[in-house]
């Protein structure tokens, strides 16, 4: 009978040391999403795993600590090398407009049309709110938009109206955060975005995040 028990009680403490090592190493670790940046990609209160082994690349969900050592999780748009732009919200990398389906942008759309798409806003809990007694924005990503196979425009700030909330480098150079670049990423950083385009305190706003900086990669 004890044998069991002492099996047992090895491989549960294995476990736990294996699961401490990879908390204080990082190379496995877990985090609980708490903010609205990254939907619909994650919602808040969802926990992602992520791993220090895994390398940053685009397209990579990562977890980085800020100057007050605070931890934030978005995706890498570029890395080191890299000329990145954004224009009327929409990302270009390399001078290639970026396929983003799983980005939210947000969309000005007539009452009478959000009608019509009742059925696609049920389906895909597509949030709304009133601009107005005739139009409604809407949050959705590229692919919803073109089921609705209706003519819709991502609502972006004028190139012509900079705004200082932004980081100063973008700012200075008369951007805004939905028009910015063409710029270059410096060596060993990353150009980082919220999957939830308007609602995301981002690389558009306090600029590049440093290699060093770079905790671990989300790996679900």
């Amino acid at each position: 009978m004890k044998r069991p028990i002492l099996i047992t009680l090895a491989v549960v403490c294995s476990l736990v040391a294996v699961w401490l090592i990879g908390m204080a190493t990082h190379w496995l670790e877990f985090y609980t999403i708490s903010s609205t940046s990254n939907q619909p990609t994650y919602q808040p209160g969802s926990i992602v795993f992520a791993s220090s082994l895994k390398k940053t690349d685009r397209n990579s969900v990562i977890v980085f600590k800020r100057p007050n050592n605070s931890i934030w999780i978005f995706r890498c748009i570029a890395k080191g090398g890299d000329q990145v732009e954004i224009r009327e919200g929409q990302v270009y990398l390399n001078n290639v407009l970026v396929n983003e389906p799983n980005v939210w942008n947000e969309y000005s759309i007539r009452k009478s049309d959000l009608i019509k798409i009742k059925d696609i806003i049920e389906l895909n809990k597509i949030p709304s709110r009133k601009i107005n007694d005739s139009v409604y924005a809407i949050l959705a990503t590229s692919k919803q938009v073109k089921e609705s196979h209706l003519n819709l425009q991502i609502n972006a700030r004028p190139h012509f109206e900079p705004n200082k909330n932004i980081y100063k480098g973008f700012y200075n150079s008369g951007y805004n955060e939905d028009n910015i670049g063409p710029i270059k990423v410096p060596e060993d950083s990353f150009f980082v975005l919220g999957d939830s385009r308007h609602d995301a305190f981002d690389s558009r706003f306090f600029g590049f995040v440093k290699a060093e900086d770079v905790i671990a990669i989300v790996l679900n």
